[in-house]
């Protein structure tokens, strides 16, 4: 997989991208490997035989499965300053290897849950804070046991 952020100018972006077992493989952002330069970090699967291709920061995991804790870093609380770090972070990609310089041409079963993710996702980016943490209390007091 590839994980491509974004050069650090209007937003910036720092977190890790982690193995299954909460091994780092990689800090990104001004303080990670791509010094803000932005930069496409190559995941990659365990006993990976394969060439990689040049132009990305290799990340061999040891594991299968993996995920990234990215936060996005404001300049300031003002909504100017909000919405310039949501759009930056809108940029961020992440897309299997083979697709790399291709159109995505998911099948429309992957085309209908990606857009359910992006829906949800800009819901709760685009409300206010306060509404926001609201239904994440929500949705923490439902899912409890």
């Amino acid at each position: 997989m590839v994980l491509e952020i974004p050069p650090a100018g209007d937003g910036s972006i720092t977190g890790t991208i982690m193995d299954a077992w909460q091994a780092a493989l990689a800090d990104v952002g001004p303080a990670g490997a791509d010094k803000g330069k932005g930069g496409k970090y190559l995941i990659l699967p365990p006993d990976y035989k394969g060439k990689t291709p040049q132009g990305y920061i290799v990340l061999p995991s040891m594991t299968y499965q993996g995920y990234a804790l990215l936060r996005s870093i404001l300049r300031s609380g003002s909504d100017a300053d909000i919405a310039k770090a949501v759009a930056y972070a809108r940029r961020v990609k992440l897309y299997p290897l083979a697709q790399a310089g291709k159109p995505f041409n998911p099948d429309a079963k992957i085309q209908e849950t990606l857009n359910a993710v992006a829906r949800e996702t800009h819901a709760w980016l685009d409300a206010p804070s306060t509404s926001r943490q609201a239904r994440t209390m929500e949705r923490r007091s439902t899912n409890s046991m």
